[in-house]
Order: structure tokens, then C-alpha cells, then sequence
């Protein structure tokens, strides 16, 4: 387990950009941009929540999300883009145009999840139900045994 001490806004975004995958020159891009660009829209109680936000504003064209299950969509996309080493392949393009490559969108595709359909109850007409009467059956095994 990995301890972050962070201390600031631009550390917190930069925290934010490497859990996406971002290293080095790139991180260096992506956090300069998110600040220049976003850091007057965070919310500074909820760094995280602010980014995922803009994060979600990005993607959803590429993931429908119905009944506003936005955490299950950035969970995907995340998952996707972080085993499909996104950051690389899509870099800055992500936030500042808003993109993301064709591979990338087709992955996001391939491992869509649907969520069950909403339980709609109706009422049931009353059922017989038989039981097996044992001393019929008890009769009937023992009038085998006699025959044989």
C-alpha cells in the first residue's frame, strides 16, 4: 500500500492524473492543462468528485449511461483505459479535445455492461400443488416386490 501526502490543489490533480495511467512528460501536460483550464470549476471540498465530473462530460458520448449510473460508466472507462494503457495512446487528447482513439472506444464497447431491467411484480393465479402421497407410493414399490 502506497501513502500519498498531498497538500495541495496541483498535487491532488496530479494524484488524479496518475491513477489514469499518466507518467511523466504526459502527467506534466495533463495536470498543467487541467489546472490552466479547471481549476477555478473544482470544488474544493471534492477534488476527486470535480474531476471525475469533467471526466464524465468527456466520455459520456462514448458510454450511454441510463438512469445516471455515471459511477458505473467511469469505473469502465477507467478500467479500460488504464489496462489498455490509454494514457499513452490517447495523451492530453482526452481532456483538451474531448477524444479518445478508435481502439479505445471500441474496447469500451466490447465490454459494455448492461444493467438488469427494473422488476416489474404481477400477480400470480394460485397454483395447485400436489404432493406425493407416501403411503400410495409405499404400496405400490411393495406390490412390485411381491410380483418379482
Amino acid at each position: 500500500m502506497v501513502a500519498l501526502k498531498v497538500q495541495s490543489l496541483d498535487g491532488i490533480v496530479t494524484a488524479y492524473a496518475q491513477s489514469l495511467g499518466y507518467r511523466g512528460e504526459g502527467l506534466q501536460k495533463t495536470v498543467s492543462f487541467l489546472m490552466d483550464n479547471y481549476a477555478e470549476k473544482l470544488n474544493q471540498e471534492d477534488v476527486i468528485a470535480s474531476l471525475d465530473e469533467i471526466l464524465y462530460a468527456t466520455i459520456k458520448k462514448y458510454i450511454p449511461t441510463p438512469r445516471g449510473e455515471k459511477t458505473q460508466a467511469l469505473a469502465l472507462f477507467k478500467a479500460v483505459f488504464l489496462l489498455n494503457d490509454g494514457a499513452e495512446k490517447c495523451g492530453l487528447a482526452l481532456f483538451e479535445k474531448g477524444e479518445i482513439t478508435s481502439d479505445l472506444q471500441q474496447l469500451l464497447k466490447e465490454n459494455m455492461l448492461q444493467s438488469a431491467p427494473q422488476v416489474k411484480p404481477s400477480k400470480m393465479d394460485a397454483q395447485k400443488i400436489e404432493t406425493i402421497d407416501f403411503f400410495a407410493f409405499l404400496g405400490k414399490l411393495f406390490h412390485l416386490f411381491r410380483k418379482g
